[in-house]
């Protein structure tokens, strides 16, 4: 699903709201206020039709994913050994937000990093790397209403055409 918000236009002028703050924080980790219907659609209803035995396991693995996502868009530099070649943290993640051309396409993955390894996006930060986030060529929205119409403001997107935000992630 991620990897679909990159790379479809349309799901990337909803995602682009995310990858338009200037400062990750546990706090402002949040997508755009549409997202969620995105996945409960993507992800959530596809997910449902599988059979557990038992909804302790939903549940258990909601509250990890949940609890990754907001370890993974803080701004303490936590360091999790060798473990963070399986388990993304935020230095791992902050990569994929960086306003460095060459971290385009990279660091997907927030609760593991196993699918950046295996498709070739995996980018390992070096110890003091923490790069600036955001969109070059976007500011990120200060207000509410530049927040809901982040994704609908034409203006905005004809600007950052202009740039190379637009379609290709930060």
């Amino acid at each position: 699903m991620h990897r679909a918000q990159h790379a479809v236009p349309f799901l990337w002028r909803m995602h682009a709201t995310h990858h338009s703050i200037r400062e990750l924080t546990a706090w402002n980790c949040n997508h755009h206020v549409s997202e969620p219907l995105i996945y409960a659609a993507l992800v959530a209803l596809p997910l449902a039709l599988i059979h557990f035995e038992s909804g302790v396991v939903p549940v258990v693995a909601m509250t990890l994913i949940t609890f990754q996502g907001h370890l993974s868009h803080s701004s303490t530099r936590i360091n999790l050994g060798p473990l963070r070649y399986i388990i993304g943290d935020n230095k791992f993640h902050r990569i994929h937000h960086s306003m460095e051309p060459h971290h385009r396409h990279r660091n997907y993955g927030f609760f593991t990093t196993i699918w950046d390894t295996i498709f070739r996006t995996a980018y390992w930060p070096k110890k003091n790397e923490w790069p600036e986030v955001g969109l070059r060529n976007q500011p990120e929205p200060l207000t509410v209403r530049n927040y809901i119409m982040f994704p609908f403001d034409r203006r905005r997107w004809r600007r950052a055409k202009a740039g190379s935000d637009v379609g290709a992630g930060a």
